[in-house]
């Protein structure tokens, strides 16, 4: 959803949107200039492991399909690698709070664009288990 946004708001979506296909009143420069820095701004957007994943693709349209197949199906392996992501997850000493619920926020998403839910309870229990030894005292008066 980023990417798209980020595509809409620097006019480089035309690629994606119309499936990678030129339109006939589009000179082939003007169209290939568009897709390559569609396709520079979507690999700026990813990890290096991710990023290294998609070297070959040659459209920006066969890149995001490619992300697409890799990381949004419901396969077992990438819910594996997501909860395995998810309850790994520990909030460092004196880090930052907000950059941490983000973080997990991020990953609770992905986790539903792969059919997983995750119920409220689950939520507040992964949360509470994602916390520093030095809040030990803080969840336990939370659960009693």
């Amino acid at each position: 959803m980023q990417v798209t946004d980020l595509l809409i708001q620097k006019d480089l979506y035309l690629p994606l949107q119309l499936k990678g296909e030129k339109p006939a009143d589009m000179k082939r420069d003007v169209w290939e200039t568009m897709d390559t820095k569609a396709m520079s701004t979507i690999r700026l957007l990813l990890t290096r492991n991710v990023a290294l994943s998609i070297r070959n693709e040659q459209t920006s349209y066969s890149l995001m399909q490619t992300l697409s197949n890799t990381y949004e199906k419901p396969l077992a392996v990438n819910k594996f690698f997501m909860m395995r992501k998810l309850y790994t997850q520990k909030l460092s000493e004196g880090g930052s709070v907000s950059d941490h619920l983000s973080l997990l926020t991020e990953i609770f998403h992905q986790l539903s664009t792969v059919e997983m839910q995750i119920s409220d309870e689950q939520v507040a229990v992964i949360l509470l288990l994602s916390l520093p030894e030095s809040c030990v005292a803080i969840v336990s008066g939370i659960i009693n």
